[in-house]
């Protein structure tokens, strides 16, 4: 039996869900709504739970999506990576150029942070450049430039993440290297770890958000699909996610409205 707020919001994160489908958001945040009181400073606190933390920020996702990435930022890095990278996640997904200032301060500065802090994840920190790829300034080009520059065994894909942050947000030697990449001839038929590469190419190019990279990028939409027994590797739906990820000046992870024959068309009616 509730006997505080904090129970009747535990038992309605701990009931079974009617839909299996999806996180549950909205199916709680209505079960939330019903408990007549504001839900959201109870939810915060079971952020760090490691059994109800991501279904209560679902939750508050689905209720005020603004108010919830606030509050979601705010508790980063103390939360811990579950969080993190649903707030990340989040953010990069559903960006928005119309509303890009929405949480933009507190997406910036929970990066930082996590960046600062050397029990993150090599996931969280790439997380954590794309994010200040889109919500910060030249001012972090030097922090930037110092992560591009690390030699671990990632690497490579902190590599990627902070050149594609630096050329969006105003380098022109990253973005002259993203263009060297992405301009170089693609052989007939592809390895698998050359299929690889190029896909992890064509996301930075996405991230990185230029329209300068357009006319290297459209040619890729007619890469050859490298193949391994019954294993695919197909560099095409990267071309037209960063396609869109530059047209419409969002990211990689946002869904493309038009279809790779449409993509096509757009490039030839481009040239």
């Amino acid at each position: 039996f509730s006997q505080t707020p904090r129970d009747d919001v535990s038992l309605i994160l701990r009931a079974p869900r009617r839909d299996p489908r999806g996180n549950g958001g909205q199916e709680r945040a209505a079960a939330l709504k019903s408990l007549g009181f504001d839900t959201f400073p109870v939810l915060e606190s079971f952020l760090a739970d490691n059994d109800l933390g991501a279904d209560a920020a679902y939750a508050m996702l689905a209720a005020d999506e603004e108010r919830a990435m606030r509050a979601l930022f705010k508790s980063m890095p103390g939360s811990g990576p579950n969080i993190q990278h649903i707030g990340l996640l989040w953010y990069l997904s559903h960006y928005n150029p119309a509303k890009k200032n929405a949480a933009a301060a507190e997406a910036h500065a929970a990066a930082l942070r996590l960046l600062a802090n050397r029990g993150s994840s090599s996931e969280t920190v790439e997380l954590a450049l794309d994010t200040i790829g889109l919500s910060g300034s030249a001012e972090d080009l030097p922090l930037l430039e110092q992560r591009f520059q690390s030699r671990n065994f990632w690497s490579l894909r902190i590599q990627d993440a902070s050149e594609a942050a630096m050329a969006r947000l105003g380098s022109g030697t990253h973005l002259e290297n993203i263009r060297g990449e992405l301009a170089k001839t693609v052989p007939a038929e592809l390895k698998p770890e050359q299929a690889v590469r190029l896909t992890q190419i064509l996301d930075k190019a996405g991230f990185a958000a230029r329209k300068e990279l357009l006319p290297v990028l459209c040619p890729h939409l007619a890469d050859p699909a490298a193949f391994e027994i019954d294993v695919t590797w197909d560099p095409k739906p990267s071309a037209v996610a960063a396609l869109n990820a530059i047209v419409n000046q969002t990211t990689p992870m946002a869904p493309s409205p038009k279809t790779l024959d449409d993509w096509k068309t757009y490039c030839r009616q481009s040239q």
